[in-house]
């Protein structure tokens, strides 16, 4: 299971076999300027077999202005992090971290494969 966890400044990122320790500076404390090395850590630890999430669901906007998709959600509370698959088969990843957020979007084939065949398993 993968875990992270947000004490002070300090983002603990626990895996089955390892943790990593990052010491944020003041700079850092933005979704913006933290999104692109949670991306490359996520995707890295995709394309090893590691990277396990929560759970795999569908957000449902229909009612609201905002496009619904399939979510990978890798972590929650303050940070989080997920993956959005939408219809037009774009994937976006998203660091979220109280009223604050970035998103990257992902070319990625085989996390689009595997993303996929989630969302049609959980039809």
């Amino acid at each position: 299971m993968l875990t992270l966890i947000y004490i002070g400044a300090n983002i603990m990122l626990l895996t089955k076999e390892k943790s990593m320790k990052h010491k944020c500076t003041k700079e850092e404390q933005t979704c913006e300027a933290r999104i692109n090395n949670a991306l490359a850590d996520r995707l890295k630890q995709f394309e090893q077999g590691e990277l396990e999430g929560l759970c795999f669901d569908y957000v449902d906007n229909s009612e609201t202005e905002q496009k619904s998709y399939h979510r990978w959600q890798l972590s929650w509370g303050g940070p989080s992090d997920e993956f959005r698959l939408f219809k037009d088969g774009t994937v976006k990843y998203w660091f979220l971290d109280w009223y604050d957020g970035a998103s990257r979007e992902v070319n990625n084939k085989e996390l689009l494969n595997y993303m996929c065949t989630q969302a049609i398993e959980n039809l």
